[in-house]
């Protein structure tokens, strides 16, 4: 099966167009998530969901090293998604926020990183696939 053809690309296929949200109770406090969308024309939902938040994670597929946009079929993934990090941890918003950056489909890396190097996002990246795969938890 050619990577173009995994079961990665397929569960990719739908897109969060929502902002779900979660509420869980621990203990004496309540605990509300929010699930937002993470491609750009979404990201204008999400400014109302910024004010008071104690944490914030922030998802990223490492497995994407490799892939563009849905938008632009240009700019690289993980390149957009470390952008918008940067960008999020400088915000006004988040000062005084606890972040939290999760790299996910971690499965998906360990297969594709054997086929793909990471130089595609990375072109001065020298270092060992090995340690790479080690590192991510």
């Amino acid at each position: 099966m050619g990577l173009c053809e995994s079961q990665e690309v397929k569960d990719q296929k739908e897109i969060n167009r929502r902002i779900d949200k979660y509420t869980f109770k621990y203990i004496v406090y309540e605990l509300r998530v929010y699930d937002v969308g993470g491609q750009r024309s979404e990201r204008r939902k999400w400014i109302h969901c910024f004010d008071d938040v104690n944490a914030l994670i922030f998802v990223v597929a490492v497995s994407e090293y490799d892939q563009t946009l849905r938008e632009d079929n240009k700019t690289n993934r993980l390149t957009e998604a470390l952008e918008l990090y940067d960008g999020i941890i400088a915000s006004k918003f988040f000062e005084k926020s606890s972040i939290i950056l999760f790299l996910n489909k971690k499965d998906l890396f360990e297969v594709k990183i054997k086929k793909v190097s990471l130089n595609v996002c990375f072109p001065n990246y020298k270092g060992k696939t090995i340690i790479i795969c080690l590192v991510i938890l």
